[in-house]
């Protein structure tokens, strides 16, 4: 019995900050592989904090637009989900913060 790795199996997952790193240097699939790889996590964080799914894919879609207008100005491309969680987070507060102040207009 070998446990030598087979020759045809999937490419390894290439970290984070090099997939940032490829995208910055103009391989746009590279965000592409970002957005799957973080996608679900990023859905369940604002899934958590919203209580609710009715505003998850503005949110999702949101975070991940504003990561990618961002990633110039991420000082560590090693750190891009603990940054895109950060990301996630003002924009639910965003969201909240303008709900209430929609609803305190309606009166």
């Amino acid at each position: 019995m070998s446990i030598a790795p087979s020759l045809g199996g999937a490419p390894p997952l290439l970290p984070d900050g090099a997939l940032v790193r490829a995208f910055l240097a103009g391989d746009a699939r590279a965000f592409g592989e970002l957005y799957e790889r973080h996608c679900r996590w990023v859905a369940g964080l604002v899934f958590r904090l919203c209580g609710h799914d009715r505003d998850l894919d503005d949110v999702l879609q949101e975070t991940f637009v504003e990561a990618m207008r961002g990633l110039p100005r991420l000082r560590s491309p090693d750190d891009f989900r603990p940054w895109l969680g950060a990301i996630a987070v003002r924009r639910v507060r965003r969201r909240f913060r303008s709900q209430s102040r929609f609803k305190a207009w309606l009166g």
